[in-house]
């Protein structure tokens, strides 16, 4: 059956999952039952390890926008129009130059030989200092199979082996297993992702300001909607792990993190890190992000201190 095409190009925007955006934005994975994790004391001594892990968690959201889910829909339909099919269901490497520089090499597992991307497909994709844009290159592997696929609706389950992006003042490296569910309007115009962290899943931080390593537990959700104009509105939730912290927090959302095409980082939004005992509260603020630390539990903010996006990732 024949997908919705703006679908398919926008899901490039919806699946590659992790890491050029700086902040954005609860469901279950199969991956078992969660390992044990120390929530964190949140105090004015942690609250610059707690901000930072959880803008690395955050970070996710944004290498979805080098899987060219969109460029395999069209290799797709090119093969159907001319009537080819081949005997092996696996299309051999096609290597593609991306926008900016380097490139990319897409392999496509047809299962059921039907020459069309449906349930069960399997699209490896590996990433060569590939940049789309300016706000980084791309390397490393990851796998999608699709698990469900409709008109204006498509499931995927994602692994990630070394999948990264790296900016002028970070690189984060992904690895681990996501399940994706996108949902677009009859025109393709607004999509709706939700992704699931399937199993722990590690979010590697190199700063110019700090290195950690994230692991997001096993159900870390995080929800995305984009809009035509390139609007996105993200909410996040679920538990963390950092190394530089020596434990835990779990993240919600007080107010849907809000991006535009115009800005390179989040204009609104507020994001909660809870620990054991402390709370700290970062939110978008023009140009720069806010911390409000909340150390007793009292509802009242203790602490307030801001600084530039580039400090928190």
């Amino acid at each position: 059956m024949k997908r919705n095409t703006k679908l398919l190009q926008r899901t490039r925007i919806a699946v590659a999952v992790a890491l050029t955006a700086s902040l954005a934005g609860c469901g279950g994975g199969d991956g078992g039952p969660e390992p044990p994790t120390n929530l964190v004391t949140v105090s004015t001594a942690n609250q610059d390890t707690v901000a930072h892990a959880g803008a690395a968690a955050l970070g996710l959201i944004g290498v979805t926008n080098v899987m060219p889910l969109g460029a395999t829909a069209s290799m797709s339909h090119a093969l159907a129009a001319s009537g080819t099919k081949r005997p092996l269901t696996v299309y051999p490497p096609e290597v593609q130059p991306c926008m900016v520089s380097g490139s990319m090499s897409l392999t496509w597992d047809d299962r059921n030989g039907s020459v069309m991307m449906d349930v069960g497909d399997v699209i490896a994709i590996d990433f060569n200092a590939c940049a789309n844009d300016a706000s980084g290159t791309a390397d490393g592997h990851a796998v999608a199979t699709i698990t469900a696929a409709g008109d204006t609706t498509m499931s995927l389950r994602m692994v990630m082996t070394g999948l990264s992006t790296t900016s002028v003042s970070h690189t984060l490296t992904v690895g681990g297993a996501l399940t994706v569910d996108v949902t677009a309007d009859a025109d393709g115009n607004t999509v709706a992702m939700r992704m699931v962290a399937d199993g722990p899943l590690t979010v590697a931080a190199q700063t110019h300001g700090f290195d950690d390593t994230v692991t997001l537990q096993s159900g870390f959700a995080q929800n995305a909607t984009f809009d035509a104009n390139g609007t996105s509105h993200v909410t996040a939730a679920g538990r963390i792990e950092s190394t530089a912290m020596g434990g835990a927090v779990d993240v919600s959302t007080l107010a849907e993190l809000v991006n535009t095409t115009t800005d390179a980082n989040p204009s609104a939004g507020t994001i909660l890190l809870t620990g054991k005992a402390g709370k700290l509260t970062v939110t978008a603020a023009g140009a720069s992000v806010r911390l409000d630390l909340d150390d007793d539990d009292d509802g009242e903010t203790e602490a307030t201190k801001t600084q530039p996006w580039d400090w928190l990732l």
